[in-house]
């Protein structure tokens, strides 16, 4: 009867790893380039560091409305600090962020920013620092409904117990960096406390 239980639990543990790994393995392809919907929704966000230094992060979200794996976001940071491509946006744009009339310096970071992605792949790739940071769906709960002046609003939050997943894009690939328990933080809020530590790591040398 001993032998018999034991079996039993050895199955048991098995099943659950296996279980577990599937629903790891489910999320280890992502390309979350791909997941960008909507280029005009990547913005900017200026950070300053150690009182005098500055830089700019550029950022997107994504939900669970869209593709329904989980929430997430992108960052992306210049290799080179202090950087030189915001002074590039505003002195010399170039495609369609070129114009014959006078926007804000805004403009023409945001425009530069929404280039990279979109249309200077390579460049954001070869100059660029891109991190991901996701959550996905198996450490949300949810659906929530809010009211609004449109209508009602799904949203989901993270588990208070959650983890978020960090991945880094490595010679043409996002490398997972590994989990960190989450904070009450959302995808953006935690990508932009790492990114900004990392920076200041980078300064302090």
């Amino acid at each position: 009867m001993k032998h018999f239980l034991f079996i039993l639990l050895i199955i048991n543990v098995l099943i659950v790893s296996t279980c577990n790994g599937q629903k790891e393995d489910e999320f280890s392809s992502i390309d979350f380039f791909d997941l960008i919907k909507n280029y005009n929704e990547i913005n900017i966000l200026t950070k300053t560091i150690n009182h005098d230094d500055k830089v700019t992060l550029i950022y997107y979200e994504f939900t669970m409305k869209e593709p329904k794996i989980g929430l997430g976001s992108l960052f992306a940071i210049s290799k080179k600090i202090p950087e030189q491509w915001t002074n590039d946006a505003i002195v010399n744009p170039k495609g369609k962020c070129k114009t014959e009339k006078q926007y804000s310096e805004l403009f023409y970071k945001e425009c530069a920013a929404r280039q990279l992605f979109y249309e200077n792949r390579q460049i954001l790739i070869d100059s660029f620092n891109v991190y991901a940071f996701f959550i996905n769906k198996n450490n949300l709960i949810g659906p929530f409904e809010e009211a609004t002046e449109s209508g009602s609003v799904q949203y989901y939050l993270p588990k208070p117990d959650g983890y978020i997943q960090i991945y880094k894009y490595i010679d043409n690939q996002w490398e997972r960096l590994g989990d960190e328990k989450l904070k009450e933080q959302i995808p953006r809020t935690f990508g932009e406390l790492y990114i900004t530590n990392l920076v200041r790591r980078i300064i302090n040398k």
